[in-house]
């Protein structure tokens, strides 16, 4: 299982700024609508976005709020886990986690 804070808009409306996703491993190749997260070849930091191909090689993958796929089929090696749960707003958990000495 993994946790990511969203930034940015391209995934809006499911995903806003500053949302917390939780992921999870999935069992079995991802389908057209899964929302994954993955680290990019060029990138310094993972990217959530929608699944809009896939095959055994890899996926296709979009921002619901962008009109064009990324420009690169995301290797299986490269993703990172599907999004399983949001929390909304998490900028302020964080803040509250980082304040009583959470990481």
């Amino acid at each position: 299982m993994g946790c990511f804070l969203v930034r940015g808009k391209s995934m809006q409306p499911y995903l806003r700024d500053g949302d917390l996703v939780l992921t999870r491993r999935r069992s079995g190749q991802p389908r057209p609508g899964d929302v994954m997260v993955y680290r990019p070849e060029r990138l310094p930091f993972a990217v959530v976005h929608r699944v809009v191909e896939a095959d055994k090689d890899g996926v296709v993958v979009r921002g619901d709020a962008n009109s064009h796929s990324d420009p690169e089929r995301v290797p299986s090696r490269r993703v990172l886990g599907q999004v399983w749960c949001v929390l909304p707003r998490a900028g302020r958990l964080l803040r509250l986690l980082r304040k009583i000495g959470l990481p």
